[in-house]
């Protein structure tokens, strides 16, 4: 249940980072390209949304324990297909949204405010996994152990060779220590 909720807070605030940004870097006040003019709704919105996917299909590789052959093909073409998606629907002159990606594409700011927007929105989670994973280690036993704890000689890790510790070892038998 925790992991549900954080998952789902986790991705409301990449949702309005992401939104937040793009707005602030696409206003109506603002201009780009080479023509100077200032940008429209459908390519702040296209900007936007290829920066979710970004966001969410690097989420999915990070969050993913194991990533098996057809994981890999599901995230991938989960990603792909969007893409597809988008230039088929620019190409369809019927529909409002006719060569709106391709002019975009075409200007470097796009690449740029998508790389941004998705750095920004995954770094809080690439700090809490890097926090979390030099500090916390939970193991087999129950018990919780330190980065420290783990390359230190006094862990619970070092047992020194008895005949306690070495199975199927009569008590006649010697052995170096």
């Amino acid at each position: 249940y925790q992991r549900r909720v954080h998952g789902v807070c986790r991705g409301l605030l990449q949702g309005l980072a992401c939104m937040l940004l793009t707005y602030l870097t696409c206003s109506n006040d603002r201009v780009y390209g080479v023509r100077g003019q200032p940008m429209s709704y459908s390519s702040s919105y296209t900007i936007t949304y290829s920066s979710l996917i970004c966001i969410q299909f690097v989420t999915v590789i990070i969050e993913s324990h194991t990533i098996t052959i057809m994981n890999a093909i599901a995230i991938i073409g989960t990603f792909m297909v969007y893409w597809l998606s988008l230039v088929v629907y620019n190409i369809i002159p019927s529909l409002s949204y006719y060569q709106i990606f391709f002019h975009i594409v075409a200007i470097p700011d796009f690449y740029l405010l998508m790389t941004l927007i998705t750095v920004v929105c995954l770094l809080p989670q690439f700090i809490y996994k890097i926090i979390t994973y030099t500090t916390y280690h939970p193991l087999s036993l129950g018990s919780t152990y330190t980065t420290s704890d783990w390359f230190s000689v006094s862990s619970s890790y070092y047992y020194p060779l008895t005949e306690a510790t070495v199975p199927f070892v009569s008590k006649g038998d010697s052995f170096a220590t």
